[in-house]
């Protein structure tokens, strides 16, 4: 008599975690740490030293790699299969952990940003600005 196979098909609890994953968004979030620690002195060239510029130069360079990773990684977990999930469902979520935050700390970012304006000039400033995309720099990745 043969053996029996089992043809187990792996839940989604057992697929939905990278492994490497986790190590990747670590090393990735201290990189990213130290790469905007080390932009600041990189901005300085000429009112610092030389040596000093050029450490922070190869260490701002070393942690390039961590945003490129944190968007691979984000387009792994969401390429990965879902027979359950409904394209308005997909949509949904995404709104609640991406669309929300975002137009909160645009709001945030763009009032603080026009705030020797008059409240009103503000709130149409931080509206256009959220409109068009562009809200405040350092929220890009939040449009991606």
């Amino acid at each position: 008599m043969a053996p029996e196979i089992n043809a187990h098909q792996p839940s989604r609890s057992d697929r939905s975690t990278l492994v490497y994953g986790n190590l990747m968004r670590v090393c990735g979030a201290i990189a990213v740490v130290v790469l905007h620690a080390a932009a600041g002195g990189v901005v300085r060239f000429g009112s610092i030293t030389n040596v000093d510029w050029w450490i922070y130069n190869i260490v701002d360079s070393a942690c390039r790699w961590a945003v490129p990773v944190f968007l691979m990684l984000s387009g792994a977990v969401l390429l990965a299969p879902r027979d359950s999930e409904t394209l308005r469902k997909f949509y949904a979520k995404r709104l609640t952990r991406v669309g929300y935050p975002l137009l909160f700390w645009s709001v945030f970012y763009l009032l603080y940003a026009n705030r020797g304006f008059s409240p009103a000039r503000a709130m149409t400033n931080a509206a256009a600005a959220v409109a068009v995309g562009t809200p405040y720099y350092h929220l890009y990745f939040l449009f991606v």
